[in-house]
């Protein structure tokens, strides 16, 4: 995207409920070809960046209603609007800790100075842009890493299933060498050619069913590991997916005694990009391993699927040790975690709230009653 494009999208919501104000601030701006939305009250203030997510928002102190500084609390406590940076636009010089206290993060003098107005917009509008380049990094760095993983659990698994083939041909090897001897020696007996038979058959069916799991590991390896490495929307049955992916974490599940179980609806299609999901719920089931479950223990994690009308909805759970109260709100915080010498590395939970929210345009919420965690999500069955 070209830096023009970057400036045609941004969004600028501006909260004052004189309209004189918002006609000088729009004046002041339009040179600079932002999408201008305005509100005259908090209360309108709060639907509308509900509604088209502004990139920034100037916000008047003095108004009837409820206030600049509630409207901005109440933007914060939506985790959608959280990340919004607010500047208040106001001639109250003793209003500025009061601001930043509510989640303001930047001050405009009134009267309002064109080049200062212009100046801090540019600058909190790249900032804006810089975090969300960082957070696309972080979430390409764990895609990355989640996909080494795969790789290394793929190339470990499928050692299995081959290795067990290769010893049941080399052995039905040996033992055809033997009968063939006797046959050419004429010492074979009927006894001899039954056991061949009985010993034929039973490698087979071992070949067969290793081939079998072999074919298995390397379609769900390769449609994952697609997904997981790329960004492509495509139709699929999420359920079917869904054991693909559990399939995928095999390798980190069977060192354990836990249990996974998937419930839900049959043919249950999406229109959505698939590599997302993968990684979240991948994400979900590592934060269960790392942070649930005592070692030796038998936990066991449950993922159950719904339609909803137009919205698919994610159950997950496990029967660990659960989130302690005081934590509940910070678990999808950047760098948050309380094993960080256990691998625990903060961003899990951190990038499974940004790929629901953000890439998918869903929701997830979080609850623990201290016999384990639940995870809700809810994302459209068709894409944005």
């Amino acid at each position: 995207m070209t830096d023009d494009a970057k400036i045609l999208a941004n969004r600028i919501l501006i909260v004052d409920d004189i309209t004189d104000n918002i006609d000088i601030i729009r004046k002041f701006l339009e040179p600079e070809h932002y999408h201008i939305f305005v509100a005259t009250s908090g209360e309108k203030a709060l639907k509308i960046a509900s509604a088209v997510l502004p990139d920034l928002i100037l916000l008047d102190v003095m108004m009837p209603g409820i206030d600049g500084f509630e409207t901005c609390c109440c933007l914060k406590k939506d985790k959608r609007m959280a990340q919004i940076p607010v500047i208040f636009v106001t001639a109250k010089k003793d209003a500025i800790s009061m601001g930043f206290k509510s989640g303001g993060v930047d001050f405009i003098g009134k009267p309002i100075q064109r080049e200062e107005l212009v100046a801090r917009v540019k600058l909190h509008l790249k900032m804006q842009d810089l975090q969300r380049q960082q957070r696309d990094q972080l979430l390409k760095a764990e895609k990355m890493a989640a996909l080494g993983e795969l790789v290394a659990g793929f190339t470990h698994e499928i050692n299995t299933p081959i290795g067990l083939g290769i010893t049941a041909v080399t052995h039905l090897r040996d033992e055809t060498r033997i009968i063939q001897s006797n046959y050419n020696d004429k010492k074979m007996t009927k006894q001899h050619f039954e056991d061949y038979l009985q010993e034929c058959g039973e490698v087979s069916n071992i070949v067969w069913e290793n081939l079998q799991r072999t074919v298995q590991l390397i379609s769900g390896f390769k449609q994952i590991s697609i997904d997981q490495s790329s960004e492509v929307r495509r139709h699929f049955d999420i359920k079917q997916y869904l054991s693909q992916i559990l399939l995928s974490l095999h390798p980190k599940l069977k060192h354990t005694q836990h249990k996974v179980v998937l419930e839900g609806e049959e043919g249950i299609e999406l229109d959505s990009y698939p590599g997302y999901i993968a990684q979240i719920i991948t994400n979900l089931v590592m934060n269960s391993l790392i942070h649930a479950f005592d070692k030796g223990s038998q936990g066991c994690i449950k993922l159950q699927v719904k339609q909803r009308e137009e919205q698919l909805w994610i159950g997950y759970q496990d029967n660990g040790r659960g989130i302690p109260s005081g934590d509940i709100d910070r678990v999808f915080e950047k760098y948050f975690t309380t094993k960080m010498d256990q691998g625990g590395s903060g961003l899990g939970l951190h990038i499974v709230h940004q790929l629901v929210t953000e890439k998918l345009k869903g929701t997830i919420s979080c609850e623990s009653d201290g016999d384990g965690v639940q995870f809700q999500i809810s994302l459209p069955v068709v894409a944005d």
